[in-house]
């Protein structure tokens, strides 16, 4: 650790202290800041610096790949739920049920809560269901849109950010790519 470089102005803390702590105050570590020097150090000696919680160059993401970012540990818990995320809505739209099933619908909602990012990627695995040739699923994500359209203002935001393309796979308002066709069901 002690061969990683900072790079200049990058420190932990704001430049100046708030005026309600006393004012014009420099806090210890930022660029504007005298340094604080330990007793009996001489005035040419900048004083400890606080060392950073994480530098970025000093942990690739992937083995060999020199990339950097936040290891790869971190990202297990996001990579999880992406695929949870992905089999809840595969599992909503495709179950042939004529109403959503209440469980996992709670579990969706869950996901959705938690980030913004889960939000807007349940829209793009929602509008790839729409664009599915096969009504019984797309009846489904049109009944998970619903739900999240009534719940969330940014779900409310990525539809309409492109409604004309949401009408055309739900309403079949381009003649040209009408919408599929229910399939018959055996009857038994």
């Amino acid at each position: 650790m002690s061969n990683i470089k900072v790079p200049a102005g990058w420190f932990l803390f704001p430049p100046k202290a708030p005026a309600a702590l006393g004012g014009d105050v420099a806090l210890h570590g930022s660029p504007s800041a005298p340094r604080r020097r330990s007793p009996g150090a001489r005035a040419e000696d900048p004083g400890p610096v606080p060392a950073p919680l994480w530098a970025p160059e000093a942990v690739p993401t992937q083995p060999g790949a020199g990339s950097t970012g936040p290891p790869l540990s971190s990202c297990l818990p996001c990579l999880e739920m992406d695929q949870r995320l992905s089999e809840l809505v595969e599992d909503l739209t495709t179950s042939g049920e004529p109403r959503l099933n209440p469980e996992k619908m709670k579990e969706l909602k869950k996901i959705c809560k938690s980030s913004e990012e889960q939000l807007s990627r349940t829209y793009h695995l929602l509008t790839a269901q729409l664009r599915q040739e096969h009504a019984e699923i797309r009846l489904s994500a049109f009944q998970i849109v619903d739900e999240l359209f009534a719940r969330s203002h940014l779900f409310r935001l990525l539809v309409v950010s492109d409604f004309q393309g949401f009408l055309e796979l739900t309403l079949g308002t381009d003649p040209r790519q009408p919408l599929p066709p229910p399939r018959e069901r055996p009857r038994g």
